[in-house]
């Protein structure tokens, strides 16, 4: 069984226009496009805007006539210029995934052979690439592996010289898948993480999960449900985040697949039973989804599964009646994939589908029409190198020559399923398998350690820089208090000086009081004394007085 795994890469112009229902944009395309008509970069982008919606609502049909109308106006411009030329490789490029997407996989091969004709007459070589990847995804898609290889490599060296790192891991992806159908799970293995590996590194998340998407599928092949698991639901878990509907379809697809065969290997009749049920609803989840985007391969897949979860619910039921009603569910849905694969031209799709009905028919004792559908099968398998497939046919082929006895073919089968069933599960494999993991865990361990470490230096050198703002500051503040202290000792000798100065004044001062107040109290005494010295002289100045008036009213005459 094959399926998508990538979404198909374009170098192209993004247009968009965003509202609330496609249908109104339609609309206002339609309105918008006979005032655009003078004007040949705005009318050919309109008309790009214009098919892109109704690719969105399903309408391939139209969205291709309208892309027809768009590349017809690039070349019937009279003005040519380099952006018109790329308007209309682009355009090519984009019907080419129109035929892709409803898997008319020679007309899609058609329009991108034209488009890469296109960017090479104006020496894009980015546009190029992308056709070249395109190609490889049609070749592949047709089970031309080795002519897939064969532009997928083309692409690689392009885009790897020109640095652009997300599309040269997209077309790694790619170059991992062929490996995968191939069989040759160690270089699968190893060109699926060197792709991851680039992909960490950029920080490409969504590209991340189609790494993941793939790294499941091929540790799923080597039987190691677990790993696969794992890589599975991470990409799930990655592809909800962006609403990736193909992405999620192909992990519950994919999820599905594992349940099955674990409940195949479960000998615990209920848990077998439980995982079968699961199985189916993964399944249905993914139909569902597929419907909705139209995908026919998807579908032919989901039906191919289907038929694969009720054979084995029918090996294990006990009831007749149900046994045989869940016999006939796997052969409608086995005959529904193989209508589906053959209108789409799945070759390797039709072997799956006639080995599980092949398988249907031996345990129904319908050996003639076993022997049809598996020679058949055979002849598709080796015709597309398919050895994994080559193996499961190969096993039937023996089974089938077991029920009839013919022991001799039974064991010339056995050998060469034993062969092919080495060949892709050898030692070899397994050390290469285990090596890509570890190293891949090694440096993603590495790069984390590194990361971790360089978050422990920034915050290290954070806190030393905080460290030292903190003892820069201390510091200034203890020089700051410390020249406060000195001033302040300073003021206070320099004032306990004015004090002494005031104080000695003050003495001085009062010294000179007391000397003053001294002098004046010997000024005040010698007063005093003067003053009772002529106290003491005045009576006996008076008393003369007396005597003299006296003596010359006793002699008037001599006066």
């Amino acid at each position: 069984m094959r399926r998508k795994h990538f979404l198909l890469f374009f170098i192209g112009v993004v247009f968009a226009i965003k509202s609330s229902s496609q249908n109104r944009q339609i609309d206002s395309l339609l309105s918008l496009l006979p005032t655009l008509k003078n004007n040949d970069t705005a009318f050919v982008i309109a008309l790009s805007n214009l098919s892109s919606q109704y690719s969105a609502t399903g309408d391939y049909e139209t969205a291709k006539s309208t892309l027809v109308k768009a590349i017809a106006r690039c070349e019937q411009t009279h003005n040519k210029t380099r952006k018109i030329k790329r308007f209309r490789a682009v355009l090519l490029n984009h019907m080419g995934a129109l035929f892709n997407l409803q898997d008319n996989y020679s007309s899609a091969l058609e329009k991108y052979q034209a488009a890469k004709l296109a960017f090479k007459e104006i020496n894009d070589s980015l546009g190029v690439a992308a056709s070249f990847n395109s190609i490889g995804t049609i070749y592949r898609d047709q089970g031309q592996y080795e002519k897939s290889l064969e532009f997928y490599f083309k692409a690689l060296q392009i885009m790897a010289s020109a640095g652009k790192k997300k599309s040269a891991s997209t077309i790694m992806g790619n170059i991992g898948v062929i490996y995968w159908y191939q069989g040759n799970y160690s270089k699968a293995l190893e060109i699926q993480y060197k792709a991851l590996k680039i992909r960490d590194s950029i920080g490409a998340k969504k590209e991340i999960g189609d790494s993941h998407l793939n790294l499941g599928l091929i540790y799923w092949h080597q039987f190691q449900y677990a790993e696969a698991r794992k890589h599975f639901n991470t990409a799930l878990k990655i592809y909800n985040e962006f609403q990736n509907k193909e992405g999620i379809s192909l992990c519950y697809n994919n999820l599905g697949i594992l349940s099955m065969e674990e409940g195949a290997k479960s000998k615990d009749l209920t848990l077998k039973k439980n995982l079968y049920e699961k199985s189916l609803e993964y399944y249905f989840k993914s139909l569902k989804i597929k419907e909705e985007l139209n995908d026919r391969s998807g579908i032919a897949t989901e039906f191919n599964n289907m038929g694969n979860t009720y054979f084995s619910q029918a090996l294990i039921e006990k009831d007749e009646k149900l046994r045989k009603s869940l016999y006939l569910l796997t052969k409608k849905n086995h005959l529904k994939a193989i209508r589906i694969r053959r209108q789409i031209s799945d070759k390797e799709g039709v072997a799956s589908s006639l080995m599980n009905l092949g398988a249907l028919d031996i345990k129904l004792k319908k050996f003639a029409d076993a022997g049809k559908n598996l020679y058949a099968a055979l002849e598709i398998c080796k015709e597309v190198g398919s050895k994994s497939s080559l193996r499961d046919t190969y096993a039937l082929l023996q089974e089938l020559d077991s029920s009839l006895g013919n022991g001799r073919l039974a064991y010339d089968h056995f050998k060469l399923f034993v062969a092919y069933k080495d060949s892709l599960v050898n030692e070899d494999n397994t050390k290469t398998l285990v090596s890509s993991n570890l190293n891949y865990e090694f440096d993603k361990k590495q790069q984390a350690a590194k990361l971790e470490q360089e978050k422990k230096d920034a915050l290290a050198k954070k806190e030393k820089e905080k460290q030292n703002i903190i003892i820069l500051s201390v510091s200034v503040s203890l020089i700051l208090i410390l020249l406060l202290a000195i001033l302040v000792f300073r003021n206070l000798l320099k004032k306990r000086a004015q004090n002494r100065i005031i104080t000695q004044q003050k003495e001085l001062v009062e010294t000179q009081k007391i000397i003053l107040e001294e002098k004046q109290k010997e000024i005040l005494d010698s007063i005093r004394y003067a003053k009772r010295i002529q106290v003491a002289l005045m009576p006996a100045e008076t008393l003369i007085e007396k005597q003299l008036k006296k003596l010359q009213e006793l002699n008037p005459k001599q006066n």
